[in-house]
């Protein structure tokens, strides 16, 4: 499976983005973590990512993560969820169903799990209409337990808000994901 997305490693960036170019960043590599761990085949991590480091010119791509390692930090916890989505439902026993692929947004499912892709840092709105769901489904987002979708005959509908993405299961296992 391959998906493009506009996004460097913490190895090949800059200092020096701040403000409004970071977000961006972030939310769009949060993108790129989540297809790399529920895509089929063997999920990785670069060294740092957990931690959002900035990266740089040679010496500061390699930043020390021993002395900042903070298992509180917004990335840590975002890549724990998925990591633990991941496990319940043990996506890697699953096969890869790609259920909406458009120039910016890229929807599949392993199994029970949903996940939802961007590569712009916009708001769009799609309907997944062949999702594989029965009638009635609720289904939430691992990420904001206020971001439930119902599946229906006609689609499901999903609304990809400042580019992130979203990673949904089925509403009464939303408890058992730490947030």
């Amino acid at each position: 499976c391959f998906f493009f997305f506009k996004q460097k490693t913490a190895y090949e960036m800059q200092r020096g983005l701040v403000g409004s170019e970071m977000c961006i960043r972030d939310r769009l590599f949060k993108n790129a973590l989540v297809f790399a761990l529920f895509c089929q085949g063997i999920p990785f991590v670069y060294y740092g990512s957990e931690q959002a480091f900035n990266g740089g010119n040679d010496p500061e791509n390699r930043e020390s993560l021993w002395d900042k390692m903070d298992m509180h930090s917004e990335m840590y916890k975002f890549l724990q969820s998925a990591n633990e989505a991941r496990k319940k439902y043990k996506v890697w026993s699953h096969k890869h169903v790609e259920r909406l692929v458009k120039d910016h947004v890229y929807i599949f499912n392993r199994g029970l799990v949903l996940i939802c892709t961007t590569n712009i840092d916009e708001t769009t709105h799609v309907v997944v209409k062949k999702h594989g769901y029965p009638d009635d489904t609720k289904l939430c987002n691992i990420y904001d337990t206020k971001d439930c979708v119902i599946a229906k005959k006609a689609g499901i509908e999903i609304s990809m808000v400042n580019g992130l993405p979203k990673v949904y299961i089925p509403g009464q296992q939303l408890s058992l994901i730490h947030i």
